[in-house]
């Protein structure tokens, strides 16, 4: 179908440009909401929302903020995103953001709060978790 050729090369030039730009992506981070978050609308503009927070801070120390990320729905219709970003976890840049309060570090599991807004509308926490991109392989 149209509609799964039009996926397939979108996800085809994904895997080239994140292979392409591997040596500026310095962690993986996933974005939840607390609660089922299913209208895509509200989701990529919180989403907006929280990149422009991330360059805004990133710019203050100097530093250039990129990344790749794609949002993708659970099976039970919740949006999430995934992201490569240019940060390192626990820097300056990802971890403040004022609607995504809880930082979680995959591998140590430590969650540590951060700024002092609010979570993102409906019960629970909304939660960054980040994970460190391990250095490219050499295929010689």
């Amino acid at each position: 179908s149209i509609r799964y050729d039009s996926l397939s090369r979108t996800r085809t030039k994904i895997i080239e440009y994140a292979s392409q730009n591997a040596d500026k992506f310095k962690s993986f981070i996933t974005l939840t909401y607390a609660e089922n978050q299913q209208d895509i609308d509200k989701a990529n503009k919180d989403f907006s929302n929280y990149i422009r927070q991330v360059k805004r801070h990133c710019e203050k120390e100097g530093r250039e903020f990129y990344y790749l990320g794609v949002p993708e729905f659970q099976k039970r219709g919740a949006i999430h995103y995934h992201l490569f970003v240019s940060e390192e976890c626990g820097s300056y840049c990802i971890p403040y953001q004022k609607k995504l309060l809880v930082t979680k570090n995959s591998k140590t599991g430590e969650k540590t709060e951060r700024g002092s807004g609010k979570p993102l509308e409906g019960s629970g926490r909304s939660e960054v978790d980040c994970t460190p991109v391990p250095e490219p392989l050499d295929h010689h």
